[in-house]
């Protein structure tokens, strides 16, 4: 999937501004909760179409160096299973990817309720991430 480096810039500005906007929260010791939400953006692929989710996270996937999350699996309230693929675009700076792979990891952390949308293509359909919150 090729993408153009306006949509880098605006998926990492994106990222950047709703990490910055995290909701904030006091745990009952006085300490500051900050709680990310991340939004990315994939182009929609012709034949493919968008599904919300709800659910927990049950497991992760990550790459062959265990910090890249390729995927995760959501458990949905009913107990059913859904694998849905992590995309992260190429050519991202190094502090870009930095923040962005720190930033799924928190939000995509074992255990951790989470909403959004993916992309569902093919007859499978395979789900890649657009959106987590």
């Amino acid at each position: 999937m090729r993408q153009s480096n306006s949509l880098h810039a605006s998926l990492i500005l994106a990222f950047g501004l709703i990490v910055g906007a995290s909701a904030h929260g006091q745990s009952s010791k006085g300490n500051l909760i900050v709680s990310p939400v991340i939004i990315t953006s994939l182009p929609t692929d012709r034949g493919c179409s968008e599904i919300s989710f709800r659910g927990s996270v049950a497991k992760r996937d990550f790459d062959d160096r265990g910090l890249k999350i390729t995927g995760f699996v959501l458990e949905e309230e009913d107990g059913g299973r859904t694998f849905i693929n992590v995309f992260i675009p190429d050519g991202l700076s190094r502090a870009e990817m930095g923040n962005m792979l720190n930033g799924l990891q928190r939000a995509l952390k074992e255990g951790r309720a989470i909403s959004g949308t993916a992309q569902a293509c093919g007859s499978g359909p395979v789900l890649t991430l657009r959106r987590v919150w």
